[in-house]
């Protein structure tokens, strides 16, 4: 009998039709590692059918010979604790990096990142782009070998160019005949949300006159590429991270061709869509936090040409995908490659009235998640499956321990093995954390939100999609809230979050306690953005606060108080 490949044997799967119970791999010969992150991509991609014009094929293509995770959440909705989450496998209510504030490298070296991993596992770690949030020089050491960046905003800009203050209204890009020519912002609206300090202005759209290999994308993709070519003496993690389609929504003009402005379909909303959530919910929504705000892209009439925005940046990301899966196909480690795909985060194109995410409705959370073995495995019960159940990114770091057989860090990882989800998705949930205190709960057949402040939602998802009508009060759906919340982090160390007015203040079982103000801006704290506690600014709020606790005890973790007098 002819000896089969040994990657072959050490991963083939195979399904027990009587038990019902798959095998999962596993695997003593390192497969190569293909780590694809995108950013802000939400479900508009054909295999989740979040828009009826998204043009991913290339997405199709990789499900085709992988596993489609059609139920896949972030941790939290907002770039530095989601990466954060997936690269040490630890999630944001245990780690505590809950905002852009937050960063992995201010853990000090508490948690083993999945580069890190690797590279004890004796793997030689490659990257490029945006894999970890921050700036490249932060996180290039965590990699023997670190490519391209993603520029300025993922380009082609440079911060000068974006810097709200020249645009007073305009700043006339021209780089000479042939070269970069624009008129910034190009959706001619003003930025209300960099206006306090020297900043890039992010949220504006359209098609510029560069090629692919001019966008710091394409330059991160090129270099992918060239690494697949090379020999490499032992086992690869290749980790490529896409900057678009965050904003600013800037791709060459030929991906803009497919999506005319005068047929573009705005996504599915419901007039009244707040009316049943509560003050700070809508606070969450109508405040331009990480992105404008829908009363400015209505104004201006930019709808419609952001969405062709977005549309085109999603198939310029999938036209990447498209050269990078045909040069693993084309290079020695076709058979061999476990490929890893999923974004960070979703991203809100007007649902809910908001823009950008930090939200926990559907368009913040879900994201595209696949994870396709190696060529060797083509017979395997996972091709081209379908998993409805719902996993989140926290479950990506167990995942390649378990079915890589690597040794696994000292730090306890609170995912669970996606394959071992497979085999039980009875009774999975996915919990998503919106800054401090605030959860968001997805069921196989719900979401539940329970923000810092007691207030609640619940949507019914096989009645309603989009997450309309909100159930939280609905006497026939109190058994389902009741299992949902169950799932909510205890935050043991929190004695009480406190909504008092326009202030959030976080109170620690030492006493200590940090304050956030639930205003727009970026600056000054992040405002509801909760980037830095601005507690020291403000120590007469935070102690009548206390105080009022102190005098009017109670046992509710989450509360709201009317205090008298309180300052602003």
């Amino acid at each position: 009998m002819p000896r089969l490949p040994s990657i072959l044997l050490l991963l083939l799967v195979s399904i027990v039709q009587y038990a019902h119970a798959l095998e999962i791999p596993k695997s003593a010969e390192k497969p190569n590692v293909l780590f694809i992150t995108i950013d802000d991509l939400n479900d508009w991609v054909s295999i989740l059918d979040g828009h009826p014009q998204a043009l991913t094929p290339n997405f199709e293509r990789l499900a085709k010979r992988g596993i489609n995770f059609t139920n896949a959440h972030c941790n939290v909705p907002v770039c530095s604790p989601s990466r954060t989450s997936f690269m040490t496998g630890v999630a944001p209510h245990n780690s505590w990096v809950l905002t852009n504030g937050d960063r992995v490298f201010d853990l000090h070296g508490k948690y083993l990142t999945l580069p890190e991993l690797f590279t004890q596992n004796g793997y030689h770690v490659m990257g490029a782009g945006k894999l970890f949030h921050g700036s490249g020089n932060d996180y290039r050491a965590y990699f023997g070998i670190y490519g391209p960046g993603s520029g300025n905003q993922g380009g082609p800009f440079t911060q000068d160019e974006l810097n709200t203050q020249n645009q007073n209204p305009t700043n006339i890009v021209n780089r000479g005949p042939g070269k970069l020519q624009a008129v910034l912002p190009m959706n001619g609206m003003p930025d209300v949300r960099r206006t306090e300090r020297h900043r890039n202005n992010s949220f504006d759209w359209g098609p510029v006159n560069v090629s692919t290999d001019e966008m710091p994308d394409g330059q991160v993709n090129a270099w992918a590429i060239e690494q697949l070519k090379e020999t490499h003496d032992k086992p690869f993690f290749l980790g490529v991270g896409y900057y678009r389609p965050h904003q600013p929504m800037f791709v060459p003009e030929k991906y803009f061709e497919p999506f005319p402005l005068d047929s573009i379909q705005l996504p599915d909303v419901l007039e009244e869509d707040l009316d049943d959530l509560s003050e700070y919910a809508q606070k969450l929504a109508l405040y331009p936090l990480t992105s404008g705000s829908h009363d400015g892209v209505v104004e201006y009439n930019q709808w419609h040409a952001a969405v062709q925005g977005y549309l085109a940046s999603v198939y310029f990301v999938d036209t990447l995908l498209g050269n990078l899966l045909d040069a693993l196909d084309q290079s020695k480690y076709a058979d061999n490659t476990l490929i890893v795909l999923f974004s960070d985060h979703g991203y809100h194109t007007g649902e809910k009235e908001h823009w950008g995410k930090m939200t926990g409705w559907q368009e913040s959370t879900r994201v595209p998640m696949i994870v396709a073995l190696p060529k060797s495995c083509k017979k395997s019960e996972f091709t081209g499956k379908r998993v409805d159940a719902p996993v989140s990114l926290v479950d990506v770091y167990p995942t390649l321990v378990d079915i890589i057989n690597l040794t696994p860090p000292k730090h306890d990882l609170d995912g669970e093995n996606l394959f071992e989800v497979i085999k039980n998705p009875e009774s999975r949930v996915a919990i998503t954390s919106v800054a401090r205190g605030s959860y968001s709960i997805r069921s196989q057949d719900h979401r539940y939100i329970l923000y810092f402040d007691g207030t609640e939602e619940l949507y019914d998802k096989k009645t309603d999609p989009e997450e309309w009508h909100n159930l939280a009060t609905d006497p026939d759906y109190q058994r389902v809230k009741k299992n949902l919340r169950k799932h909510i982090p205890a935050d043991d160390h929190v004695t009480h979050y406190v909504r008092a007015g326009k202030w959030k203040a976080v109170i620690y079982n030492n006493r200590e306690a940090e304050l956030y103000e639930i205003v727009p801006g970026t600056g000054g704290g992040g405002g509801i953005g909760e980037t830095s506690s601005v507690a020291e600014n403000h120590p007469g709020i935070l102690t009548k606060i206390v105080d009022y606790l102190d005098k009017n005890p109670t046992r509710t973790k989450r509360v709201i108080l009317d205090i008298p007098d309180l300052e602003g």
